[in-house]
Formats: C-alpha cells, structure tokens, sequence
C-alpha cells in the first residue's frame, strides 16, 4: 500500500502513526490533493522528507473545516488512507443557547460538592449532577443540550450529503 510504502521509505516508524496520518492528510489536503492521485501523493512526500514533528499537539487539535463540505473533504482524505480509527467532529450550541462555561463549571463543582455532602456515590451520581445543573439553570441547561443535539443532527446530514457527493 502506499501508505506502507511512505512509512517504510522515511523511516517514520518512530512517529505515532496516527500523527504521521494527520500530518500527511493535513498536507495533501491543504495542497488540494485527492486520495486517487497517487503520483502527486508521492511527488509531495518526496520534496518533503521530513514532517515535522513539532506541530503534533496542533494537529491532535487541528480545524479540518467550518463547513460540512469542508469536514467531509477531510473525512473522505482521512479514510483513503490504510489506518484505522475514526474522526471527531465538534459542533458548538448555538449563540442564543450558549451558557457561559465560568457558570456550567460553578454549578458543576457545586454539584460535585453536594454529592459527598449528601454521600451519593457510584451510578446515582450522573442523574444527581444533571438533575442539580437542571435546577440551578432554571431549565436553561435542558435547553441548551437539546440545542445542541439539534445542532449535532443537522450538521451530521449536511455531511453525509457531503460524502455522498465525494463517492
């Protein structure tokens, strides 16, 4: 495979292949490359012999797109390539149901607080943090999670029609 190939020839062995993946992707990507042109894969890879390694911590947190066509032109370069693993795509709730994250940490220790307080432990402490964040945003934090599933559901059709569209 090509892939294979590339990590034999440059000795990248010493490289989490998960890092070299997304340093090649996010190259070839930014270059326009597709995953079929093999030849323009290789020509890249041999006029850059070294990739550095210096960027890892940006790349585990790289932006791949603002747009779904963007993350599924990413996605679908991420799967023509031999490795296993998959991607995550984050989605921020909206604006208008955003609530500031100073205060969703404040009810959280809050929340933490009261269940040693109150001695709840083990499966009971989840539904005992949610129900206490519910309550101490007045609803507000229910509908901020329904937001974001929302959110999360449109975004995830737009691309799939996307990737679709790259088959």
């Amino acid at each position: 495979m090509l892939f294979n190939s590339i990590v034999k020839k440059y000795k990248f062995y010493h490289l989490d292949s998960g890092i070299l993946y997304r340093r090649l992707a996010f190259e070839i990507n930014k270059l326009g490359i597709k995953t079929y042109e093999k030849i323009k894969i290789k020509k890249f890879i041999d006029t850059n012999k070294k990739l550095s390694v210096r960027k890892i911590v940006a790349l585990r947190q790289e932006k791949i797109g603002k747009t779904a066509s963007e993350i599924a032109s990413f996605l679908n370069l991420k799967w023509g390539f031999p490795l296993a693993g998959g991607a995550l795509v984050t989605n921020p709730v909206s604006d208008a149901d955003e609530i500031p994250e100073l205060q969703v940490r404040a009810w959280i220790e809050d929340a933490l607080n009261e269940t040693k307080s109150q001695k709840v432990t083990g499966k009971e402490i989840t539904p005992f943090i949610l129900d206490y964040i519910r309550l101490a945003s007045e609803g507000r934090s229910v509908k901020t999670n329904i937001s974001l599933v929302k959110n999360n559901a449109k975004l995830a059709a737009q691309i799939a029609i996307e990737l679709k569209k790259c088959t």
